[in-house]
């Protein structure tokens, strides 16, 4: 009989992490490539501006789903935290 898995959020930490890999080694790529060709100050210019682009984007959709997902499911924690604290104060 077929059993149905759970599949854990790790896996698809994982995968993520495989396709920022992925996209990490694409810019390199484009960045050796480009290399060869063209001004290397022009090069390394773009090439971070783009990379710390990307950065920012990453980080704030990361910072966007950890607030939404402490927001939902730990707010009322926080929240009884907050007056129990309040009371002994």
């Amino acid at each position: 009989m077929y059993k149905k898995r759970e599949v854990s959020g790790k896996y698809y930490l994982f995968i993520l992490l495989k396709f920022f890999e992925k996209l990490f080694f694409s810019y390199l790529l484009i960045f050796i490539d480009k290399l060869k060709r063209t001004d290397l100050f022009y090069i390394l210019t773009t090439f971070f501006e783009r990379f710390i682009l990307w950065l920012i984007e990453v980080f704030s959709i990361m910072y966007n789903y950890l607030m939404i997902h402490y927001t939902l499911f730990y707010f009322p924690y926080i929240l009884d935290l907050h007056v129990i604290i309040h009371f002994i104060l």
